[in-house]
């Protein structure tokens, strides 16, 4: 059974809230006629619309789902989309994870799964991007041994061949955003898939234009419940973030990341502590997703294959006799045998470094499954203006900034019980003792 994904929860209007201020990134289904052609250039089949269609966040939802699919259908890693702000890229990443006996468990793999669905779609789309650097050797290897008596002529074959080949790919994502994700359950799990999506306007080349993966809202607060609404329902993975175009024509970010708390601590005081844990590890990777989705991402992926093949074939053996010494044996019969071993190892890892910008801020959005902790980390620039003002406030302000300069040269002094030493019904300034003056060794 197929899980609720993105798509079809605001396809049937499951939020509660109002989004008459959101342009729908996918709104009503629509069929938008479209062609796929083959850009030599670019080496991928671009998926376009058809002179006289009318580009809007409906018809990109039609090309970016047929691109996924065409990518998906002829074992490319990457499809292609026709936007008015230049080409977009879309890449495909699948995982699975198992159903374990503990709950605890199987949300682990859950999310881990959703983590790797969404790095192997980047990995892709920077191996496409960037090339890749190979470096293989092969070696094929044979032996043949004869062996001639007076009574017969005995021969042992054998040929093997081993190969090695190493991958690298390395390059900066910026703008790479999550388009769509599904949860569907198998027989005996889950199936994990992710779709990302890079245009000239998620990565910031223009700042406006009508882009499926942008969140186009009146306002920013509009905008932040349609994403909590999302959440909420699970139908965002567990770890991105969203491109906000406001119509003021101000961009925001706000970026997700999540935990998963323990369902089978029973003490009140662990089952806090462990909520409160996982909170704060939602919270930091809320601000990872918030700085690689602002500054951009390296992505490093390494592959390592190495397999062997052998072919053996025996008409006679050596045996040693109780001295020591070495003699033929003829076989009853031919042996023959064959062996194959495939050894692969894939590395994909993610580095994001930076300063994320004043201003910025991080809450926790309640979602429908309370062992699910999920965090988002919102920057809006107008609030960077203000952080920084208010930097500047506590960097030159203080008690000693703001208190009064007319205060008497010698101070106040007070009586033992605290009250002002008071003269004509008024404070008495009274000079404090030179005790400089009266130390000779000073």
């Amino acid at each position: 059974m197929k899980k609720i994904t993105l798509s079809t929860l605001i396809i049937l209007g499951y939020f509660s809230f109002s989004t008459a201020s959101i342009s729908a990134q996918f709104g009503a289904v629509v069929t938008a006629e479209t062609t796929v052609t083959k850009n030599e250039k670019l080496n991928v089949s671009v998926v376009s619309l058809k002179e006289g269609e009318e580009f809007s966040d409906a018809t990109q939802v039609e090309l970016i789902n047929q691109a996924a699919s065409e990518a998906e259908e002829s074992g490319e890693s990457v499809g292609a989309i026709s936007t008015p702000s230049g080409i977009g890229l879309v890449a495909n990443g699948t995982a699975f994870y198992a159903i374990s006996p503990n709950p605890d468990m199987t949300k682990a793999s859950q999310r881990a799964a959703t983590v790797e669905a969404a790095y192997k779609a980047k990995a892709n789309l920077a191996k496409y991007i960037y090339g890749l650097e190979l470096e293989a050797q092969t070696q094929l290897l044979s032996f043949s041994d004869k062996y001639v008596d007076e009574t017969d002529t005995l021969m042992n074959m054998s040929k093997s061949q081993v190969e090695e080949i190493e991958t690298k790919v390395r390059g900066a994502l910026l703008g790479a955003v999550v388009y769509d994700f599904s949860d569907t359950e198998t027989d005996d799990g889950g199936r994990i898939s992710m779709t990302v999506v890079t245009t000239p306007a998620t990565r910031g080349m223009c700042a406006t234009g009508s882009s499926a993966q942008i969140l186009h809202a009146d306002d920013i607060e509009s905008a932040l419940e349609y994403i909590k609404g999302l959440i909420a329902e699970g139908a965002v993975p567990p770890n991105g973030g969203k491109r906000i175009l406001l119509k003021d024509g101000t961009v925001a970010w706000a970026a997700f990341g999540s935990g998963t708390v323990s369902m089978k601590i029973k003490d009140p005081s662990l089952r806090n502590a462990d909520r409160e844990a996982e909170e704060e590890a939602a919270i930091m990777r809320s601000e990872e997703n918030l700085l690689a989705l602002i500054k951009g991402e390296t992505i490093e992926m390494g592959a390592a294959l190495s397999a062997s093949y052998g072919e053996a074939v025996k008409s006679y053996e050596t045996v040693l006799d109780e001295n020591g010494g070495e003699s033929m044996r003829k076989l009853a019969a031919v042996e023959a045998s064959l062996t194959s071993s495939t050894i692969l190892g894939k590395e994909i890892s993610s580095k994001v470094k930076g300063v994320l910008p004043h201003g910025y801020y991080s809450l926790m959005v309640k979602t429908n499954d309370p062992f699910w902790v999920t965090a988002m980390s919102v920057w809006y620039p107008p609030l960077t203006a203000s952080a920084k003002e208010a930097m500047r406030d506590m960097a030159n302000g203080g008690a000693l900034a703001n208190t009064p300069t007319d205060v008497p040269e010698g101070g106040y002094l007070t009586n033992p019980d605290g009250s002002p030493v008071l003269e004509g019904g008024k404070m008495k300034p009274v000079r404090r003792p030179d005790y400089k003056a009266d130390r000779k060794d000073l």
